[in-house]
């Protein structure tokens, strides 16, 4: 079943040879995310920098996408 996410959700797929930095381009998504999710691949410093929280189940993760903005930080480059 395919799900329709809200306008507004993102994957942001961060660098990890650059460290914790976040890129300019996807603060915007942060700030108008209602929730934030990084992956164990962020760094932690990274991930609470940015107000994450650890990544739910998939089938959570794809209800609350569909329903409001949700941003998710990764390190994959498969995302």
């Amino acid at each position: 079943m395919a799900h329709r996410l809200h306008p507004g959700c993102a994957v942001v797929v961060l660098a990890q040879e650059l460290g914790p930095m976040l890129p300019a381009a996807a603060v915007p998504a942060l700030r108008g995310a209602a929730a934030v999710f990084a992956d164990p691949t962020v760094a932690p410093e990274t991930a609470a920098a940015c107000g994450a929280e650890p990544v739910p189940e998939a089938g959570k993760l794809a209800r609350l996408a569909e329903s409001e903005p949700v941003v998710l930080l990764t390190t994959a480059q498969d995302a």
